[in-house]
């Protein structure tokens, strides 16, 4: 038999689970879960929920302007095009 920390976190890791790639069924579940004192009950919704504040949550909020400092450490379409031209020519034998 499991104990309450274990039921927990296997509610958990399937509420993530079953929210990530079927959320319509995950509200379901949620909303027939939500009001149980169930420690697997608590931790799907608490899975579920973790998944939907990973995916809300906009990581180029966190570093403003960070990409872009990245952006000018990359080539730009028209030096990478001008660059794929230029190397037509070389070949390589093996």
């Amino acid at each position: 038999m499991m104990n309450n920390d274990d039921q927990i976190l296997n509610g958990f890791n399937d509420g993530y689970i079953v929210q990530k790639y079927e959320p319509e069924l995950a509200g379901k579940l949620i909303a027939d879960l939500n009001n149980t004192d169930e420690p697997y009950a608590q931790g799907f919704v608490a899975g579920a929920k973790e998944y939907q504040m990973e995916k809300e949550l906009d990581k180029s909020d966190l570093f403003p302007g960070m990409d872009e400092g990245l952006k000018s450490d990359f080539p730009h379409e028209e030096s990478e095009k001008n660059l794929n031209q230029e190397d037509k020519g070389f070949d390589i034998e093996i």
